[in-house]
């Protein structure tokens, strides 16, 4: 993937974005930052975590990046295996909120799993109870089977990751140069 294609994925993945956000509050708002107030971005989801939708999302764009190949590189790496199962969720976008303190999501680290519960339960009994338990009529059941990742104890492995559409500078949290270099 060069750097162009990549900048190209990026700018179609922001324009996405904005046609999910829009299509939620029902008229054009990503060139006008007066309307980004919670009149109408109350509408877009999960606002308070900064989740756009309440259900999972399945534009073509969406299903695009689940199938980047730096992104499919990158997890076989972590995982140690080519064949990868992915799951399906929705975007996240922040409001810029320094001059707009009311815009401010909640303070937390939001995991689409209990890291406790994958790490103590002696079997994958819940998980299969949970999952056999989902018929797919509603849209949360992909939500239920994404937060729904079963044990470590079986040796299943889970990892949950972002794509984040700006540069990081080296203030902004971990780096791994070494792997960075390679995908």
């Amino acid at each position: 993937m060069t750097l162009e294609t990549t900048m190209k994925q990026c700018t179609e993945t922001i324009s996405d974005i904005w046609n999910v956000i829009e299509s939620h509050v029902g008229q054009p708002i990503r060139h006008d930052e007066k309307l980004w107030g919670s009149n109408l971005w109350d509408r877009t989801g999960l606002v308070e975590e900064g989740i756009i939708g309440d259900a999972s999302l399945w534009t073509r764009q969406i299903l695009l990046n689940r199938q980047t190949p730096a992104l499919h590189t990158a997890f076989a790496t972590i995982l140690g295996t080519e064949k990868l199962l992915i799951n399906q969720d929705r975007y996240g976008m922040f409001r810029p909120a320094k001059e707009h303190p009311e815009r401010a999501t909640m303070t937390n680290l939001h995991l689409d799993m209990n890291p406790w519960k994958y790490f103590t339960d002696k079997d994958n009994s819940y998980q299969i109870e949970v999952l056999t338990s989902l018929d797919y009529e509603d849209d949360d059941d992909w939500i239920v089977e994404n937060n729904e990742p079963g044990c470590d104890t079986i040796g299943e492995r889970h990892v949950q990751g972002l794509v984040n559409l700006a540069d990081n500078l080296e203030e902004d949290g971990v780096q791994e140069k070494e792997f960075g270099e390679k995908h």
